[in-house]
């Protein structure tokens, strides 16, 4: 049922000790005092409970006047720090955004890049969340996709990308479908065997990254953000490199055949895709969400 309550309540214990209206009794007060009241009252002034006892002289009209003044100042000394730790909270939580993958080397790489700007970052696997379905021929509409997806399951502000890499030779393959080129169950091994093996006869071995982070506030925010970007290289014949996932040990991205694989993450995340892009998007959380 929706509760009555409309704004905030606390409550309060007041009483009269040694002949002194005393606010918020400790032991020996509470057990020792002449008068022991119970406030119970609304931000809006209005009283849920009140339960008074004279535990030894009988107190006057006089006395259950200040003792009701008493109560309310105290009272909303409560309510503004009520107030202050759920706007706190709700600091925090604006903060708290969830990944909308359980790809645990992409969490690393998201959790380093949202690092700076104090962001808590959760993958939607650790709440239960299962992946979205992603149906669509772009970046874009998958990347909204598991977003929106991420944020309907959590009740929190999503993150997702979409990003695969796009041969020249083949006409922009393997690109949405890069993660499971393959077939299912994806594989990082069968997609690059499968991505050399369509490229053997082609001379032009000329590809690129593409990244697009969608970030939303709700499930049906209006207004996602987006941000897009791109790392050009070419497709080697033999695998370089322990780091990284997906293509990289086959993606050069330097003149002497170095691969994304044999980078360090701070280096892969100075000139990646995903890390040009999720700058940007830092750009677009600071000035549009107020990060």
């Amino acid at each position: 049922e929706k509760s009555p309550l409309k704004g905030q309540v606390a409550a309060l214990s007041v009483g009269i000790y040694e002949g002194v209206p005393v606010a918020d009794f400790d032991y020996d007060e509470d057990h020792l005092s002449d008068t022991d009241m119970n406030v119970v009252m609304t931000d809006a002034g209005k009283f849920v409970e009140l339960q008074g006892t004279a535990e030894g002289e009988p107190f006057s009209r006089e006395d259950l006047d200040a003792l009701l003044k008493l109560a309310e100042d105290g009272l909303k000394q409560l309510f503004a720090a009520q107030r202050a730790a759920l706007a706190e909270e709700k600091k925090d939580m604006s903060k708290k955004i969830v990944l909308a993958s359980n790809n645990k080397k992409k969490m690393k790489e998201m959790q380093e890049l949202l690092a700076p700007m104090s962001a808590e970052v959760v993958s939607q696997g650790s709440l239960g969340i299962p992946s979205a379905e992603e149906p669509f021929g772009t970046f874009v509409e998958n990347a909204l996709a598991k977003a929106r997806w991420a944020a309907k399951h959590s009740g929190l502000p999503a993150i997702a990308d979409d990003s695969g890499i796009c041969s020249d030779a083949l006409k922009g393959a393997p690109g949405v479908l890069s993660a499971r080129f393959a077939g299912e169950p994806s594989s990082d091994a069968a997609n690059n065997a499968k991505l050399i093996k369509e490229l053997e006869d082609k001379d032009n071995r000329n590809a690129h990254y593409t990244c697009v982070i969608v970030a939303v506030r709700d499930e049906n925010d209006p207004e996602p953000l987006i941000a897009i970007d791109f790392w050009n290289g070419t497709i080697g014949y033999e695998p370089k490199g322990e780091g990284g996932f997906g293509y990289d040990p086959f993606f050069i991205v330097t003149p002497d055949g170095k691969t994304a694989a044999q980078m360090t993450a701070e280096e892969k995340n100075a000139v990646s895709h995903r890390g040009k892009a999720m700058r940007k998007m830092r750009t677009l959380l600071t000035e549009r969400w107020n990060w």
